[in-house]
């Protein structure tokens, strides 16, 4: 045991000398290979598929693209659910939304960059309820918005398959003051199964939530 002791206390430096050397070679031919055209896509591929880093630098990449453009970016969440026009056949559902726990991550990512990053569009508040996990509202799209088909059909997102109205054959005054209107109305506040940010901005705007507000005006002033 003491001649081992002995003999690493002697080789030591030596071992750290070729250590040092070995790094820094390794250092500047991986240096050398980034700077290269197939080394950079190497290496931008690797980073972004790291466990934590990949989506923050996605996030921040994306970001900084849309500053030097001038222009804005908005974060959402993908619904899932019944598609309304399938292009093929037999495709009658969309799974497209990340798990809870990956949807916290990205929302927790986005709320961090929000700090930093004026292009980002979203509210605190439709952030926070992603990286939360707890995605519940009180939708007023109903009393905001409608949604005509090109036939001429209002839809109905609580009853798809029977129209409201149609503009074509009824005034618009007497759909919005229909009974089946006012039931939508009162129908979609207790609903929260939208996830885009449009719906979801308009609706805490609606119920007056002041930093919604005072995010709305900030990107009206831009």
């Amino acid at each position: 045991m003491i001649y081992f002791l002995f003999f690493i206390a002697i080789n030591l430096p030596k071992f750290w000398i070729k250590l040092y050397i070995g790094f820094l070679v390794l250092s500047v031919l991986t240096y050398r290979y980034y700077k290269t055209e197939r080394g950079k896509a190497f290496f931008d591929k690797f980073f972004l598929k790291l466990p934590f880093f990949g989506p923050l630098l996605q996030a921040i990449n994306i970001s900084r693209f849309a500053e030097n453009l001038s222009t804005s970016i908005t974060f959402e969440s993908v619904n899932q659910g019944l598609v309304e026009f399938p292009r093929k056949e037999g495709r009658n559902a969309v799974d497209l939304r990340l798990s809870p726990e990956k949807e916290k991550e990205v929302f927790g990512l986005v709320q961090r960059l929000k700090k930093d990053h004026p292009s980002i569009n979203n509210s605190k508040s439709y952030v926070k309820l992603f990286q939360t996990g707890r995605v519940k509202y009180h939708c007023h799209i109903p009393k905001i918005s409608l949604r005509v088909e090109p036939d001429g059909s209002v839809t109905n997102c609580q009853d798809r398959d029977h129209p409201i109205g149609n503009v074509y054959q009824e005034k618009l005054a007497s759909i919005l003051s229909s009974p089946t209107m006012k039931w939508l109305q009162r129908k979609a506040e207790a609903c929260s199964s939208c996830v885009d940010s449009g719906v979801i901005e308009s609706s805490l705007f609606w119920d007056f939530n002041l930093e919604v507000m005072a995010n709305t005006l900030r990107l009206f002033m831009k």
